[in-house]
């Protein structure tokens, strides 16, 4: 279910599979940033950069698994097709295929 809904939340954001695979696990390797953050997690950065990823403690991904069911309904209640702004990107319209990923689930 967890790799369903950040599948979800890509295609809620226009990012598609392939698009992502290649960023993130592309021809290069993923560039780690020169400080960790305050909670010691290391913070990397994909070649193109597009993408951040953090490493987590385990108490960060007990959280998050705990908060998805929620972050699936809120996102998928708020989603409509008109336009939805996300920060940091341009606001674009969410897809028909994202809303229906959300309604599967």
């Amino acid at each position: 279910m967890y790799t369903q809904v950040f599948r979800a939340l890509r295609l809620l954001w226009g990012i598609q599979d392939a698009e992502y695979m290649l960023s993130i696990a592309g021809s290069s390797a993923l560039r780690q940033l020169n400080s960790p953050g305050k909670s010691g997690c290391m913070f990397f950065l994909s070649d193109d950069q597009k993408f951040l990823v953090k490493t987590m403690r385990k108490s960060e991904i007990h959280t998050l698994i705990a908060m998805l069911p929620e972050v699936r309904h809120t996102l998928y209640t708020f989603c409509t097709p008109h336009v939805k702004s996300v920060p940091c990107r341009k606001p674009h319209a969410c897809g028909a295929a994202a809303r229906q990923t959300w309604k599967d689930m």
